[in-house]
């Protein structure tokens, strides 16, 4: 799971389950606006899929 600000930047990454992204960055809460994520996972038949979503951060 991976979390991109609007120009490509990566500011979180994981592959630990239920772990969330807590709003920070470099040790700075983010600034509102629209922020990318992607997961990439293998299905139960061992198939890779890959989800990409968007969540906007408001304070």
């Amino acid at each position: 799971f991976m979390i991109f600000d609007r120009w490509g930047e990566k500011l979180f990454d994981t592959d630990i389950l239920f772990k969330p992204w807590n709003g920070f960055y470099k040790g700075n809460r983010v600034q509102e606006g629209v922020y990318v994520w992607k997961l990439f996972f293998k299905d139960i038949n061992g198939k890779k899929h890959e989800r990409v979503g968007h969540v906007t951060i408001i304070q």
